[in-house]
């Protein structure tokens, strides 16, 4: 089977095309055959399959409709955001990450929670911190993500440090670059570490997945915030935390649904001062076991989306005959 993967923001540092070079890497160990590519050209591929990202942010209605129309092959689009309605009719199937984004529709539809890469096993947290350059006998805090204002860093930071500071913890922050600036933001956040050297670390780069993994379960407690409104789609970040096995403490929002149901996740308030008032009562109590993250791998996730896309793929070649 081949298929044609298309997002137009494919190989940039950002989410939804990071997600889809992962995908791409996953169905081809799957045997698809597959080409990914930021754009489709005047000529239509010659393809069993088109898999179409579509949101609302990267792809304009009239775009997303004339590929739909001119493909010669079934269309499978894989929505990242809501306002899909005026495809239902157009497309041959759907895959989101939560069911929420989708409308109702008599279209085959597939469920794909956000998978990450897990190790192979999880490492001693003292032999990670060595190597890390972080201090083996603290209580090691971290979280990582994008470097958007939406994750509130400073805010939280400013109510952490203090404790950190009081309780011989350390928080290691991990950032990455994001498309779209946050103008002011770096220097806040270097400020910290020049007052607080003694318990606080920012870091900023872009890590690949193996590395990022390794610092994160470094760690003995991980949390995960954004006051972005609770939005129907799976979070790359906290499935790249559950990865790690350590404990979560994570907004109560729709996004973060799909490992907030897992063991070892502590689904926290949705709104930021209480987020972190309990999150510092969380880590005071000094349970931080770690978890299986097998069930968040993408060898698990991918086996059932290569089954619908297998089975969208038979049933076109049936009503062609």
């Amino acid at each position: 089977m081949k298929i044609h993967q298309v997002v137009t923001t494919y190989g940039r540092n950002c989410g939804i095309a990071l997600f889809a070079g992962n995908l791409h890497v996953q169905l081809e160990k799957s045997g698809i055959d597959i080409k990914t590519t930021s754009h489709m050209n005047d000529k239509m591929p010659t393809t069993d399959i088109l898999l179409l990202h579509y949101h609302s942010e990267l792809l304009d209605h009239e775009s997303t409709k004339t590929i739909c129309e001119r493909s010669q092959c079934p269309v499978i689009l894989f929505a990242h955001s809501t306002g899909i309605d005026a495809f239902v009719d157009i497309v041959d199937g759907f895959v989101a990450m939560c069911s929420g984004i989708i409308p109702e529709t008599d279209r085959p539809v597939h469920i794909f929670p956000h998978p990450a890469w897990i190790p192979e096993c999880l490492q001693e947290r003292t032999v990670l911190r060595k190597r890390l350059g972080l201090p083996i006998n603290s209580m090691i805090i971290g979280t990582h993500g994008f470097l958007k204002f939406e994750r509130q860093f400073v805010e939280i930071l400013d109510v952490l440090l203090p404790h950190a500071k009081e309780n011989n913890w350390f928080v290691d922050l991990m950032a990455s670059p994001w498309y779209i600036d946050s103008p002011g933001l770096i220097p806040q956040l270097e400020k910290f570490g020049s007052t607080c050297s003694t318990c606080f670390r920012f870091e900023y780069a872009f890590w690949n997945k193996e590395i990022l993994n390794q610092k994160l379960q470094a760690c003995d407690i991980l949390w995960c915030w954004t006051r972005t409104t609770s939005s129907p789609y799976a979070s790359g970040v906290i499935s790249d935390q559950y990865a790690s096995g350590t404990r979560i403490f994570a907004a109560d929002k729709l996004q973060h649904e799909h490992v907030l149901k897992l063991p070892n996740v502590i689904r926290g308030p949705d709104r930021l001062e209480p987020f972190i008032e309990r999150f510092i009562k969380e880590i005071k109590c000094g349970k931080h076991d770690r978890h299986d993250p097998s069930p968040i791998s993408w060898d698990r996730c991918s086996d059932e989306l290569v089954c619908f896309l297998t089975r969208i793929y038979s049933e076109s070649k049936k009503s062609i005959n």
